[in-house]
């Protein structure tokens, strides 16, 4: 729902972090399991809805 509710913002690993462990302080924030988790996402969507911006993050394009 982070990508959905944010559509066309661009959200840097931490944001997407934070959502996703915003209740748990002993996880510890990792670039490398944020990009498998956007990995396996993009496997699960149709192609080209999921935009990488190197070194900023991600966004999601919703396009009707």
């Amino acid at each position: 729902d982070l990508f959905v509710n944010n559509v066309q913002r661009k959200l840097s690993d931490l944001d997407i972090y934070n959502h996703i462990h915003f209740n748990d302080s002993d996880k510890e924030f990792s670039t490398n399991s944020i990009k498998s988790l956007v990995k396996r996402l993009r496997k699960k969507i149709p192609q080209g809805l999921l935009k990488t911006y190197k070194n900023i993050g991600y966004s999601f394009k919703l396009t009707l």
